[in-house]
């Protein structure tokens, strides 16, 4: 018995509908069936390479043509839409561990590039975590990078604050790319605080935070960007006091841009009077002795140092 896959003709029941829409009857249709024979996975497989979808001027990858479908039949933003049910069981069937060949790599870009753009997390986030564990999504469809697109598919179906240390780590990065998308990845972190989180105690948002100060030195919106990160981080503060304390940290623990510390303390000016004299202006250089003292007594910069110094322990045991 033959098993190659016939190529799926494109259906075109209404001659005035628009591409778009003859497309979204289609995915109804396939929707509508209670038991689709050879089985839900195969049709969108097929749609996912290419067959079946509208014939119109210009380049579309696939996913492209089933988002506009989906559009035309409200399909759209729902959080467990039975297509989102059924692109999470396509990606369970592990589609990343076969893409050696060309069109299996079609298949494996559009599928992680129609997950981004659902944004469908109660559906998609596990398979996506799965297929990250894996390590196997390598090279790239023509021109597209495929471990970009699953950063990007990470990025948008994030469901608790698991990726937070891997985004901050990105941000990092010299590849202009890969600092981007850790950028996007932690402004789209779920904003619920988590109650037991110290931030006092979590040195990467500290060290990212002075990185990014420093990558962004010759760009006339460095404030603009930072604030992109302060106003994320007080979303993920569980308290007031908590924001208070992490801006403390980085503008007497560890050596800021005058720019940064005057941007902290318009934020929350109430930072300004816990300061020690010598940091209070946001016009003067921050000495880099500079030292703050913990409601509790204790140094801030000798915390932060041993902090600093029992991470790279960890890292290199």
């Amino acid at each position: 018995m033959s098993t190659e896959i016939a190529i799926v003709s494109y259906t075109s029941p209404d001659s005035s509908a628009t591409p778009a829409e003859e497309m979204g009857q289609n995915i109804k249709n396939w929707l509508e069936k209670p038991a689709p024979t050879p089985g839900p996975d195969w049709q969108l497989r097929e749609w996912l390479q290419g067959y079946g979808l509208p014939v119109v001027e210009g380049q579309y990858e696939p996913y492209y043509w089933i988002l506009r479908g989906l559009e035309t039949i409200s399909e759209l933003n729902k959080p467990e839409s039975r297509f989102c049910n059924l692109l999470s069981k396509f990606l369970e069937q592990k589609p990343d561990e076969r893409s050696t060949s060309r069109r299996d790599k079609q298949v494996l870009y559009n599928a992680l590039m129609l997950s981004a753009c659902l944004h469908c997390p109660k559906c998609l986030a596990k398979p996506i975590h799965d297929m990250h564990d894996r390590r196997a999504v390598k090279g790239r469809w023509l021109n597209f990078d495929l471990g970009d697109a699953l950063l990007m598919a990470m990025i948008e179906n994030q469901v608790d604050r698991s990726y937070e240390g891997h985004w901050l780590s990105l941000m990092r990065e010299d590849d202009a790319g890969l600092s981007a998308h850790g950028l996007d990845g932690f402004l789209k972190l779920p904003d619920t605080p988590i109650p037991e989180l110290k931030l006092f105690d979590d040195v990467d948002i500290v060290d990212t935070v002075v990185a990014m100060d420093r990558k962004w030195a010759d760009k006339e919106d460095r404030v603009s960007r930072l604030d992109l990160i302060f106003q994320k981080i007080l979303k993920l503060s569980p308290s007031p006091e908590e924001w208070s304390r992490l801006f403390l940290i980085q503008a007497g623990a560890v050596q800021l841009s005058r720019a940064a510390v005057g941007h902290i303390i318009s934020i929350d000016p109430s930072i300004k009077g816990k300061l020690r004299p010598e940091a209070e202006s946001a016009t003067q250089p921050l000495p880099t002795t500079t030292t703050i003292q913990h409601p509790d007594g204790s140094d801030l910069e000798i915390r932060m140092n041993v902090l600093r110094s029992e991470r790279v322990l960890m890292n290199n045991g």
